[in-house]
């Protein structure tokens, strides 16, 4: 989100009701947006291959299993 209206409670709303990658304030530095968008695009797209991901696992319930197991050994160490 680029905005010039750079105050705290319309950081908080946008946040609160949209899927805000950064805040960023006007005048912003054109690298620092450059780099911003870049990595908002990479952002998405991990998300979207995490989705797919998900749904290959949600049907083979093998994989399903194997992804539980990662899981719970992850947290415990």
């Amino acid at each position: 989100m680029l905005t010039g209206q750079a105050d705290l409670d319309t950081a908080l709303r946008a946040i609160q009701e949209g899927e805000i990658y950064r805040f960023l304030a006007k005048p912003c530095d054109r690298t620092e947006l450059q780099v911003t968008v870049h990595l908002a695009l990479e952002q998405l797209e991990l998300t979207r291959e995490h989705r797919r991901l998900l749904d290959v696992v949600s049907t083979r319930p093998e994989l399903a299993k194997a992804l539980d197991e990662a899981r719970r050994r992850a947290r415990k160490g």
